[in-house]
């Protein structure tokens, strides 16, 4: 978890120093545009969704069997979290948030499932 957020705080920064703005993710982008209008994009959308959040659970489950996910929501709760956390910093990133407001974030998400 730790490094996918780090990875996620690396790329919007490396955007935002080519082009001065932060291109977000597709994903992100098409569920804001198009996904409560377009039915094939949504339908791709909630299937991409669902592989994301299934490898997301088992990393969850993973952590905490080996003890580095301490958070006591459940997996499906945690992987939901991740995911929007995820979303959240490409939106935030977009927004004009740098690197130490998107590594603040970052950190408080994994305060979250690590307390």
């Amino acid at each position: 978890m730790r490094a996918l957020l780090a990875q996620v705080v690396e790329s919007e920064a490396e955007c935002r120093i080519g082009s001065g703005r932060a291109l977000g993710c597709l994903g992100v982008n098409t569920v804001v545009e198009l996904g409560a209008r377009d039915p094939e994009a949504a339908a791709t959308l909630e299937r991409d969704t669902a592989r994301r959040l299934a490898a997301y659970r088992v990393v969850m489950e993973a952590g905490r069997r080996d003890g580095s996910i301490t958070a006591s929501r459940a997996p499906d709760a945690l992987a939901r979290f991740l995911n929007a956390t995820v979303a959240g910093l490409r939106v935030s990133s977009q927004g004009g948030a740098g690197r130490a407001d998107l590594e603040a974030i970052a950190e408080t998400a994994m305060d979250a499932m690590v307390p």
